[in-house]
């Protein structure tokens, strides 16, 4: 699939209701991409599910010119499905984010 396909098929991901609705155009991409095993840090919750970390490539830029300025995405899916994305335009807004997200981990794994 070419980066028009790609783009188009999430288009429609997000403008109909459901996992996508409401999302940035780039979610669908991201969700396969963690289907796929392809992010690049993952932390993981009892109670909250799991939240997904991509540093921002040339590749996604291509496809998504939406994400030039960005630096990193986090996704989260709810327990009732919903998928969201949170952009990280600093390295430095990312790696404070993700240093709370291990931080919640931590604490979580020290009360189990």
């Amino acid at each position: 699939m070419n980066n028009e396909e790609i783009r188009k098929e999430c288009l429609d991901d997000v403008s109909r209701p459901g996992k996508f609705e409401g999302e940035p155009i780039y979610s669908p991409y991201f969700y396969e991409a963690i289907m796929n095993g392809e992010c690049d840090e993952t932390f993981s919750f009892l109670d909250d599910g799991c939240y997904d970390c991509f540093i921002i490539t040339d590749k996604d830029v291509d496809i998504f010119p939406e994400l030039e300025k960005t630096y990193a995405v986090i996704c989260h899916e709810s327990d009732i499905g919903f998928f969201s994305c949170f952009d990280y335009e600093t390295e430095k807004e990312y790696k404070e984010e993700t240093e709370n997200l291990m931080q919640q981990e931590i604490e979580e794994i020290d009360v189990n």
